[in-house]
């Protein structure tokens, strides 16, 4: 058994499963829907046009574009009678400019390339709508395999543009026949042209109307959508004419190279008659002369290539199936709308649980920083206060005894070599006679005065045990004078002993 022949009879009987569903029947149905959109979208881009013309004259105070809004009434109306005149003149252009190919094989796999391309742009479209977060990219895509699926359909049935097969064609002629393949496509697709622009240059203007309530500069320089949903309808109605000319310039030289291949089958044609076989799905046959020996020309026999249990045009599909079809582009554009906010939503809650972790983290290490300065300063409060008490006990040691000791204590008379310096021998002078140290207030004071001066020179030593610093109080003759403190800071016990000493 042969896989790969296999998987090509299975491709074969796929194509004409899709054939016997996309018939010329449907075809025409369609067409003559988007001729009906046509007629639809139309005034409706002409009265939306007006409006945001008038809004805008209105806002900017501007007669010309008041008057451009029935300027453009009179353009639609022009634009719409030259399209849908020439669309009998591009059926009668496809109708008179027949083409043969020697077989359909070339025309499936055309097919089958654009059938996986309209699949793939499907899938490229929604991954990246998902990846991207957006619906603009899924749009792109389904609009990209709906163009291909329109060229799946015009290839699997090509009598719709007027090509036949025909195994006696020449290969001057297959060449000619595939050089006009895609013109034709394209001159066939006018009329779905005609309806489909003006349908998506509609929607453009509404939303170009809503934003003409605001800034009048959002549509006169910053609204690109307004001006492309005018040219989309220009273009969608004039697309008739533009696809008559594209095809008639471009067939022109195809002509001329027909004329002259058609001079040479003339010389070389064989008595026999030519076997034409249509893709029509009717029995309807396509007319053909050949040429005898003698140089008469002779009937061609036409043989339809449809098999007989082919599904007949018109049939293929039923409302069933479209409705079934319709549903299924619904539910698959909603779940890609569900999926895309599911991602935004998840990404938006990672960002915030990451938010929540950043904070939770900030919080703890300010409360282990807050914990540690707490413990810190308990520890440095806890370490002062055993160092005044270690200072007060030792300093206390000397209440009731002469206030020299006091003085030559190791700590405190380092407190008074800081005071003095140099002449700290000279304050200790002063202290010759000492009177017992007394405790007032949380002070240590100790007073004395120089050996037999005392009515000239006296002194008061204090230590403030609370602030474990000390400082004296001289008098010199008469005179006062502060040492490690100043006149207004002394304490009133302070005070006390030099009003009574002065």
């Amino acid at each position: 058994m042969n896989l790969m022949l296999s998987c090509s009879k299975a491709i074969d009987t796929q194509l004409r499963k899709i054939r016997s569903a996309l018939t010329p029947g449907l075809f025409e149905k369609v067409e003559a829907f988007f001729n009906t959109v046509a007629g639809i979208a139309t005034p409706v881009a002409a009265v939306v046009g007006t409006l945001i013309a008038l809004v805008i004259a209105i806002k900017v105070d501007s007669l010309q574009i008041f008057l451009g809004g029935f300027v453009w009434i009179f353009a639609l109306v022009i634009c719409y009678y030259i399209g849908s005149k020439l669309q009998s003149a591009c059926q009668s252009t496809l109708q008179n400019n027949p083409s043969s190919i020697a077989g359909q094989e070339y025309l499936d796999i055309v097919a089958v390339l654009n059938g996986v391309g309209a699949v793939v742009a499907l899938l490229v479209g929604t991954y990246l709508s998902i990846q991207l977060s957006a619906m603009q990219p899924f749009f792109l895509g389904l609009a990209l395999s709906l163009v291909l699926i329109y060229t799946v359909w015009l290839t699997l049935n090509p009598a719709l543009i007027t090509t036949y097969v025909q195994p006696s064609s020449s290969a001057g002629v297959d060449a000619i026949a595939i050089l006009v393949l895609v013109s034709k496509i394209y001159l066939r697709a006018n009329k779905v042209f005609f309806g489909l622009f003006p349908a998506i240059g509609c929607v453009l203007l509404l939303n170009s109307f809503l934003q003409s309530f605001g800034e009048p500069d959002a549509i006169l320089t910053g609204s690109i959508a307004g001006l492309i949903g005018f040219i989309f309808v220009i273009m969608g109605l004039l697309a008739p004419m533009m696809c008559y000319l594209f095809f008639i310039f471009s067939y022109m030289l195809l002509d001329v190279v027909r004329s002259i291949l058609a001079m040479g089958a003339y010389a070389s044609a064989q008595s026999q008659p030519a076997v034409v076989q249509s893709l029509t799905p009717s029995n309807a046959t396509e007319p053909d002369t050949s040429v005898s020996a003698s140089g008469q020309p002779q009937q061609a026999v036409v043989q339809p290539l449809t098999p007989a249990n082919e599904t007949e045009p018109g049939k293929g599909v039923s409302a069933e199936m479209v409705k079934k079809i319709v549903i299924g582009l619904v539910i698959l554009i909603l779940g890609l709308i569900v999926i895309i906010k599911g991602k935004d939503f998840y990404a938006d809650y990672q960002v915030k649980s990451k938010e929540r972790r950043v904070e939770d983290e900030r919080k703890k290490s300010e409360d282990e920083r807050k914990k540690s300065e707490e413990q810190e300063r308990q520890s440095r409060e806890a370490a002062e206060a055993a160092r005044v008490s270690a200072f007060a006990d030792n300093a206390r040691k000397y209440v009731n005894k002469p206030a020299l000791d006091l003085i030559l204590d190791p700590q405190i008379n380092g407190q008074f070599r800081g005071i003095f310096r140099e002449n700290t021998s000279d304050f200790e002078a002063y202290f010759a006679e000492s009177q017992n140290v007394r405790e007032v207030d949380g002070l240590l004071l100790g007073s004395g005065c120089r050996m037999d001066q005392c009515d000239q020179f006296r002194a008061l030593a204090v230590v403030d045990l609370n602030n474990t610093r000390s400082y004296a109080v001289v008098l010199m003759r008469g005179n006062v004078r502060y040492f490690g403190a100043s006149e207004e800071t002394l304490p009133p016990a302070v005070k006390k002993w030099v009003v009574s000493h002065k």
